[in-house]
């Protein structure tokens, strides 16, 4: 959700609402970094868990708009029942670094 529309929806300062952003953005980089727990596999039935697979990039544009600049490509994948979720940078798109590529 834009910043803006958070503070329409709240009505409280443009500072409050970046630092509070921050904040959220920092719990969950700790939450991801600190549990990497393996997803995927075979659930109690024999049956495949189902993992769904994206890609992103992230990148900065001030405003939303000027300059294009570099940034980075992940990978991540949330198991559909338990939530369970994985993100992983990788340096590019190609075949090599795709997970379909992993064996």
């Amino acid at each position: 959700m834009p910043q803006t529309q958070i503070m329409h929806e709240t009505d409280v300062s443009k500072r409050i609402v970046i630092d509070w952003c921050n904040f959220m953005r920092e719990k969950c980089q700790v939450r991801l970094t600190n549990n990497n727990d393996e997803i995927g596999g075979m659930d109690a039935n024999g049956e495949p868990i189902i993992i769904e697979i994206d890609e992103s990039k992230y990148f900065h544009r001030k405003y939303h708009h000027g300059q294009w600049r570099a940034g980075h490509w992940v990978f991540g994948g949330t198991e559909r029942e338990s939530g369970k979720c994985f993100l992983t940078k990788v340096p590019d798109r190609s075949a090599a670094t795709h997970p379909s590529a992993i064996d």
